[in-house]
């Protein structure tokens, strides 16, 4: 009785509640997406920033999703629905991971107060221009391998117009009666299999909130502590909370504490204990958010994914972040551990820098003279 107690409450009833806090935002989202779509405005401010964003593959209408994956992944994935264009759409998806949301933030803030306090927010900065540097240069790339012919960006201009409440109201719902039913399926589902796996060992005897070490998901976290050795992750606790990740990016941090045996409180005393099962050093605390920021999304982004282009693709794009994640992530620690190759590195992007700048400068303006092929002014 106490399992199945316990199953409802921690498994069932906590999942259901993770799905219930996307309704808020996803419904106020959608909302406003919609009166900007409804009013004529989205096209106008889309319209705007195409030029910048054409450069790297996408359209302005990709920069509302953008901007809103700082939020959520999974609303931000929602509201791709604005771009008709599909292989834009799947671009716009694509990236939506790499962004930081809201949810590693706390992650982030715990992690670095470890070792770089003085210069935590410049640090946390630090980390969010990276992610963002790494969704242009997967932006690029992917493009390039998937040229397409569908690069001119047609945009109908619409009048302004005050728009239908009663037809916002009915698209919002339509989009929130989707999620609750396609993507909050898949969310309980998982998170009742990650319980299990938390909760029984492998004699699948019950823990009852006993020691994490004999669980399941951390004696199958162990087999892939060879594969994070070269990122000098190699600890079946973080491999766990990785795994925890997976459900909710916040589950992270309770992941990490569970596995020390320790509340929230006390977790960053441990994390810098030696004789803590997980611990991380300056280099490994950096190297463990790099890898938290690009591996793969939560199970309600995949699933809006998956509900939005597909199993395929959902697939595809889980598989490529934690493939991204594992490279991005072993290149820095390289870069970390090796003096040498760091300062012969900045050098070379110093030097790339003062290059672009002189080039810039030493640009002559051409004189237009008029019937050319360039600006094809006449």
């Amino acid at each position: 009785s106490n399992v199945i107690q316990m199953l409802l409450i921690d498994g069932v009833l906590l999942t259901v509640f993770s799905v219930l806090k996307f309704i808020p935002q996803i419904t106020l989202l959608m909302l406003f997406m919609n009166l900007l779509e409804e009013s004529g405005f989205m096209s106008r401010i889309a319209f705007m920033l195409d030029g910048f964003f054409k450069k790297i593959g996408l359209t302005g209408k990709s920069v509302f999703s953008l901007i809103l994956g700082f939020g959520c992944t999974t609303s931000a994935v929602l509201t791709t629905r604005n771009l008709q264009n599909v292989s834009q759409r799947k671009r716009t998806i694509l990236l939506l991971p790499f962004i930081n949301c809201s949810a590693k933030l706390p992650v982030i803030l715990v992690i670095i107060s470890l070792f770089f306090e003085k210069y935590k927010y410049l640090y946390v900065f630090g980390f969010y221009l990276f992610s963002i540097i790494i969704s242009i240069i997967v932006s690029i790339i992917y493009n390039k391998i998937t040229k397409t012919n569908d690069e001119f960006f047609i945009l109908e201009m619409p009048r302004l117009q005050v728009p239908s409440f009663k037809k916002l109201l009915k698209d919002t719902l339509l989009v929130v009666k989707e999620f609750c039913f396609k993507v909050g399926s898949i969310i309980l589902l998982f998170g009742v299999l990650v319980w299990f796996l938390r909760n029984f060992n492998l004699k699948l005897q019950f823990l009852n909130n006993g020691n994490f070490t004999s669980s399941i998901l951390f004696n199958f976290s162990n087999l892939f502590s060879d594969l994070f050795k070269p990122l000098g992750l190699n600890n079946a606790g973080v491999i766990s909370s990785f795994a925890l990740g997976l459900v909710a990016k916040e589950l992270v941090l309770v992941g990490l504490a569970l596995i020390n045996g320790v509340e929230l409180l006390s977790l960053q005393a441990s994390l810098v204990s030696a004789s803590s099962v997980c611990h991380f050093s300056p280099i490994s605390s950096i190297i463990f958010l790099i890898f938290l920021m690009l591996y793969s999304p939560c199970i309600s982004a995949v699933g809006t994914i998956k509900n939005e282009l597909g199993f395929k693709y959902a697939l595809f794009v889980f598989f490529l972040q934690l493939i991204i994640a594992y490279i991005v992530a072993f290149l820095c620690r390289c870069f970390l551990l090796f003096e040498t190759f760091r300062i012969i590195l900045c050098f070379l992007i110093i030097l790339d820098i003062l290059i672009v700048l002189m080039l810039k400068l030493s640009r002559k303006k051409k004189h237009c003279r008029g019937n050319c092929n360039e600006c094809r002014h006449i």
